[in-house]
């Protein structure tokens, strides 16, 4: 079962092939867009944002069982965190394998215990948060 929230949104098709599809209202902020039979279907990565794309008339938030079904149907996974969290207070310094490993992630690449190995030799190696 999915904790995303997902809203559904008609999509702006013009027929040609240098007009790609496009969503009817602006996305703002962090959002992840999916295009499907017609429609654009988003998920934010925060709650302002999905609240002024609802007051639109022709945008409808997914009830659980609909989203469940629109993320069951997609030909991929949709990773569990889907937003990176940004924390500006944590002074922790960042290792190389804890970037490649979150670009990885962002690509949509599923971590396995190789990789889980590899991260733990790069993370010798500082890149950012060293003092």
């Amino acid at each position: 079962m999915t904790d995303r929230v997902w809203i559904e949104m008609p999509a702006i098709i013009t027929g040609t092939a240098d007009d790609p599809v496009r969503p009817k209202y602006p996305a703002r902020g962090r959002a992840f867009l999916m295009h499907k039979e017609g429609k654009v279907y988003v998920t934010f990565g925060d709650e302002g944002s999905q609240e002024d794309l609802l007051q639109e008339a022709e945008c409808r938030r997914l009830t659980p069982a609909e989203a469940d079904a629109f993320e069951g149907s997609l030909p991929f996974p949709i990773p569990r965190q889907l937003f990176y969290q940004h924390r500006p207070n944590d002074d922790r310094p960042v290792g190389l394998g804890d970037l490649v490993s979150w670009l990885a992630r962002r690509a949509g690449f599923i971590e396995c215990g190789a990789c889980q190995e590899r991260r733990w030799w790069l993370n010798r190696i500082v890149v950012w948060g060293w003092r």
